[in-house]
């Protein structure tokens, strides 16, 4: 997600590179500052994109498993949740 948005070409990628190449602990203004470059330069909308790729592969992979209908709707309902 942070070399999806580094390599954005987002005006906004060059702050973040520089946030990245400091040194010591970030304090929690810089780490929200930060959390709001990555989503800005599309590191969230691309990590989104990922999950909802794999989730479908999962659930069409689940599928031809085989599991008991309500075995199957619940483990679909459970990777949902951290989708949302």
């Amino acid at each position: 997600m942070v070399a999806v948005a580094l390599g954005s070409g987002h005006r906004g990628s060059e702050l973040l590179a520089a946030y990245c190449s400091g040194r010591g602990e970030p304090g929690d203004m810089e780490v929200a500052a930060v959390a709001d470059l990555i989503d800005r330069c599309g590191g969230r909308a691309w990590a989104v994109a990922q999950n909802l790729k794999h989730m479908r592969l999962a659930a069409g992979h689940l599928q031809k498993a085989g599991p008991p209908p309500g075995l199957y709707d619940d483990l679909l309902a459970t990777g949902a949740r951290y989708l949302a």
